[in-house]
């Protein structure tokens, strides 16, 4: 699944975030951060996900992740209350 997302990807099909999160959800938690870097150097509008996809819970633990939350404007460990801010609003 991987190698067809990325084949999509390369033709202009599929975002980098796609492809990275095909590689959390396949145990590649460290190639799936620098296709987040990707989609963060792109702009790509779903990468605000990371906080609270389940698929990329592997790649929080990788060195870097923390530093790309902080890059999106996200504190660290925002990922365990990202669910519940959408649902009833900012977390105190």
């Amino acid at each position: 699944m991987v190698g067809v997302e990325t084949a999509y990807y390369q033709r202009g099909e599929a975002l980098a975030f796609d492809v990275a999160r095909h590689h959390a959800m396949t145990g590649y938690a460290g190639d799936a951060l620098g296709w987040l870097r990707i989609s963060f150097n792109r702009h790509e509008p779903y990468l605000i996900a990371i906080g609270f996809d389940p698929a990329f819970r592997p790649t929080r633990e990788e060195p870097g992740f923390d530093e790309l939350l902080a890059e999106l404007g996200l504190p660290p460990g925002s990922q365990d209350r990202g669910v519940r801010a959408m649902v009833r609003g900012p977390v105190r």
